[in-house]
């Protein structure tokens, strides 16, 4: 009986542009979770607007789990207060 070769996990700490770029990226080649500490993204460009009554705030904040639905990208909410890695060890 063979092993069939599993993805490897990735998880992405933020879902900024970057963290949702780079999320996008892996998910055919890994198992990817985002975790954020907030559930919305704010589009940060737009945010001079909102202080001027030119945008409502709700139209620069956008759900993140809305962005990731049906792209198998999984989101949890929280925030890091540790970093483990275990990189290089072999079994």
């Amino acid at each position: 009986m063979q092993k069939t070769p599993q993805k490897p996990r990735v998880v992405i700490l933020g879902a900024g542009f970057g963290g949702l770029t780079a999320a996008r990226a892996l998910v055919n080649d890994a198992h990817v979770t985002l975790v954020d500490r907030h559930n919305f993204q704010t589009f940060l460009p737009l945010l001079y607007q909102v202080s001027t009554a030119g945008l409502a705030a709700d139209h620069v904040a956008h759900p993140i789990r809305g962005a990731l639905r049906k792209t198998g990208i999984q989101f949890r909410m929280g925030s890091q207060f540790q970093l483990i890695t275990k990189i290089g060890q072999s079994n």
